[in-house]
């Protein structure tokens, strides 16, 4: 298999078509799908429960795949968002039915509620704040935590006391699984919580693969991310997200921007002291598993050091790309992304490199 045939290989692991979905502990019950992956999620298992209500709220430009779908703003809630809460709560108590949530990521803006209090432009302002300084997940999430009726458990409170279980595909690092969209009908008192989809499934393949695979998905800055790659000979497999302090006006994403920042490192700078032998040998690459990677309207790219070589003899400046945060555009003009459209789920983004 090819290098960067393996980012695509991995991914099919962990596509709803190849779930076993469980069966939920519960009785007469609706299902609420809530997240960027939602659809495909539902979609999949009402293929064998075609007579369960249902409601989807996800993200605009979002295939509904025939779902009866709401669509709110992603990242920073909008109008359409928070006119999603008030549906959502209207839907829920038509009945008493119990209540299967299935949340991916990017719940937390998609449907939202604010506190007394707190105004729209505040939250945005924060939100869009917290989105361009290089600030991690868990930190957003525990902001949009505090301000929203809706998150950490808010949900349940307003839905009386029946009964709830949720199933997570997890799109944060870590064991919290209320991080997931903020955990809207996440907490103590929720009777059952299953994991369905994480990147811990493609742990088998990955070993199969021979892959020196970094278990745990990375939680820490962009540089710290690039000393850990940096540190690792062979080809290593990492999931997490490497949150980027935005400085310019370009086209890009955690994932392009990952590719150029090692490309600088390997290629320009060469901190390895490599042979030319051994940089013909480099291959990196990063993919968001949802395939939405910024504003770059493609799921992520690849590097080696025969494209690395082409774009410096178009004039393309790697430097001025990133310093610019336009590592799309920059991959783009050598045909190296990866173009997917949405997949239908979200496990974090995932990277591959290859060290001789």
């Amino acid at each position: 298999m090819k290098d960067h045939d393996v980012l695509f290989h991995l991914l099919d692991f962990v596509l709803p078509k190849n779930i076993n979905f469980p069966s939920p502990n519960l009785k007469e019950f609706k299902v609420l799908g809530l997240g960027k992956a939602a659809p495909a999620h539902v979609f999949e298992y009402l293929e064998n429960n075609q007579d369960l209500d249902h409601l989807v709220l996800t993200k605009e430009s979002v295939p509904n795949l025939g779902l009866n779908c709401l669509y709110g703003e992603h990242p920073v809630a909008g109008d359409l968002s928070f006119e999603n809460a008030d549906k959502m709560i209207e839907w829920i108590n038509r009945d008493k039915k119990d209540l299967l949530v299935l949340i991916t990521g990017g719940a937390s803006s998609i449907v939202e509620k604010l506190r007394p209090g707190v105004s729209k432009v505040e939250y945005k302002e924060k939100v869009q704040s917290l989105l361009s300084d290089g600030s991690t997940i868990e930190e957003l999430n525990n902001y949009r935590k505090e301000v929203s009726v809706l998150k950490d458990g808010g949900l349940l409170d307003l839905i009386g006391d029946r009964k709830v279980e949720t199933w997570v595909v997890q799109d944060v690092p870590g064991s919290d699984l209320s991080l997931v969209g903020s955990g809207p009908s996440l907490r103590d008192r929720s009777s059952e919580t299953q994991l369905i989809s994480s990147y811990s499934k493609l742990k088998d393949e990955a070993l199969r693969l021979e892959l020196n695979l970094i278990e745990e998905p990375l939680n820490c800055s962009l540089e710290e991310g690039l000393k850990l790659h940096l540190s690792k000979r062979g080809v290593t497999l990492s999931g997490g997200e490497l949150p980027v302090n935005v400085k310019g006006e370009g086209r890009g994403g955690r994932n392009s921007h990952f590719v150029l920042s090692m490309a600088y490192e390997l290629f320009e700078k060469n901190v390895l002291g490599l042979t030319a032998s051994e940089l013909s040998k480099v291959f990196i690459s990063s993919l968001a598993t949802d395939g939405d990677d910024g504003n770059s309207k493609a799921a992520g790219g690849f590097l080696d050091f025969v494209s690395w070589k082409q774009a410096k003899a178009l004039g393309l400046s790697l430097e001025d790309s990133l310093k610019s945060s336009d590592s799309a555009s920059y991959l783009q003009k050598l045909g190296c992304q990866y173009i997917t459209g949405p997949t239908g789920t979200n496990i974090m983004d995932i990277r591959l490199v290859r060290i001789p």
